[in-house]
């Protein structure tokens, strides 16, 4: 085999690859809107779409071998992924105060008590589904502009059981995908991710994650 053969090959060989992942993980968002249309309770879909999520990290890891450094796992890129992601959610956070505020909402509740520290973990795995594995297959496809588009799309469509979460979940999913595509991270960004969720809830949705 020429090595102008041999390149071809594995060209096609990536593509169909990132084709397979990707397909994967929009399958993933359309059975969990199916669980919600189906109005299942939503501890049990969060429990079914935390072990699928998990599932799908550990074959990528275990399975694939795709090194954790390549789903955006990683701390040498840390310094300089933080400082946008920082100004994000700072972004996020005083127009989550602003509006709890015009709306005459407490700042303090119980669900912001449990969110702060926990969600960041759920927000990892998350940005690890989408940007780790469906943002950076989709480059291997498509221009950068059409991987962030796609990845805020998917990212959005996902909330649409809670029809008022997809605008923000679209803007903040945008966000997030253009500071992936411009240092790869998701470890900042499934912060970011947490902290904004927490804030969101009971701030601006009035609403309670689980309820």
């Amino acid at each position: 085999m020429t090595e102008g053969a041999r390149l071809l090959t594995l060209s096609l060989v990536r593509a169909s690859s990132s084709r397979f992942q990707v397909g994967v993980i929009l399958g993933v968002v359309v059975l969990y809107v199916t669980m919600g249309l189906l109005d299942l309770p939503p501890l049990l879909i969060l429990v079914l779409a935390a072990a699928g999520g998990v599932a799908i990290i550990l074959h990528q890891v275990l399975v694939i071998r795709v090194r954790p450094a390549d789903l955006g796992l990683r701390l040498d890129n840390l310094r300089r992924a933080a400082p946008a992601a920082a100004i994000a959610t700072a972004t996020f956070a005083a127009a989550a105060v602003a509006w709890a505020l015009a709306a005459d909402r407490p700042l303090l509740s119980s669900d912001l008590a449990w969110m702060l520290p926990l969600y960041p973990v759920w927000g990892i795995a998350q940005q690890t589904l989408f940007q780790g594995i469906l943002h950076r297959n989709l480059r291997e496809l498509a221009p950068a502009p059409v991987a962030i588009l796609g990845t805020t799309a998917a990212f959005a469509l996902v909330h649409i059981g809670l029809p008022e979460l997809v605008g923000l979940t679209a803007a903040a999913g945008l966000v997030w995908s253009i500071l992936y595509a411009r240092c790869p991270n998701v470890l900042v960004l499934g912060i970011s991710h947490g902290i904004a969720a927490a804030l969101a809830y009971p701030l601006i949705l009035d609403h309670a994650p689980l309820g």
